[in-house]
């Protein structure tokens, strides 16, 4: 594959050397140059393509996702912008400038986003997990758990929004209800540390200490430099086992 793009590299430098106005060949160039995740010099090749042909919005775009890649979300926005001027109805610009302004913490901003894109496409799950993500951040958590909801109505088999929906359930203090969501989770990726991290906890604030060292003990069989010592250490003081809790404190100050 790395060769293939190399080769198409080779093949619109050329072209940009007898046409170094040909604002296709920059784009492609630029495109391959994204998928090798040169992000830098793709981003020069999208800029020379805007400069020679500044109505070409699918380079604004392709400049845009590059610019997130390289965590400049402000110059991404603005590159989104570019497109949603001209083209307001595309799901794709919507999301991706959700998506940046959600990293740039403007979670309101990205809730907006979100709804634009799930108006046009109210089917997409991802759009409707990434808004209830925002909601989250923004301390939604009931509104979030209906995006997630949705989520997973259109795609039962979305990891991430069994795991978010339980986290915001945890937070809703609805604890045996996040506990099913993080069952799920982890049913569809039983070796992720997150899920079985988020089930341990909401089974220790259900007061079901022994099951929630189990989980805790199945994330440091995963892996043992995990920070999840503390809350193992907090469970055996919760049962009365304070040796073996100071020893996992003890870990978990070691592993800080």
């Amino acid at each position: 594959m790395y060769f293939l793009h190399y080769t198409v590299m080779g093949l619109f430098g050329r072209k940009i050397q007898v046409n170094p106005e040909d604002s296709i060949a920059w784009n492609n160039k630029g495109m391959a140059l994204h998928e090798l995740e040169k992000y830098k010099e793709a981003v020069v090749c999208y800029t020379k393509a805007i400069k020679y042909d500044p109505e070409n919005f699918g380079v604004w775009y392709n400049k845009g996702t590059a610019l997130t890649h390289l965590k400049k979300y402000e110059e991404a926005v603005l590159c989104f912008d570019e497109v949603i001027k001209v083209n307001p109805e595309n799901f794709g610009t919507w999301y991706a400038k959700g998506h940046a302004l959600d990293l740039l913490e403007k979670h309101e901003e990205a809730v907006l986003c979100f709804d634009e894109a799930i108006r046009l496409d109210p089917e997409d799950s991802i759009a409707w997990n990434k808004k209830g993500i925002s909601l989250a951040k923004l301390e939604k958590h009931e509104e979030a758990v209906l995006c997630f909801d949705e989520a997973i109505r259109l795609d039962p088999e979305d990891f991430d929004a069994w795991l978010n929906k339980g986290h915001a359930l945890d937070l809703l203090e609805k604890y045996k209800e996040a506990v099913v969501c993080c069952d799920e989770a982890i049913r569809l990726e039983p070796k992720n540390l997150h899920a079985w991290n988020n089930k341990g906890v909401s089974l220790h604030k259900l007061g079901k200490h022994e099951e929630a060292i189990a989980c805790f003990d199945e994330v440091i069989k995963l892996d043992p430099e995990t920070d999840v010592w503390y809350n193992k250490g907090d469970s055996l003081k919760k049962l009365g086992r304070d040796e073996e809790a100071e020893q996992c404190f003890a870990k978990a100050k070691e592993l800080q």
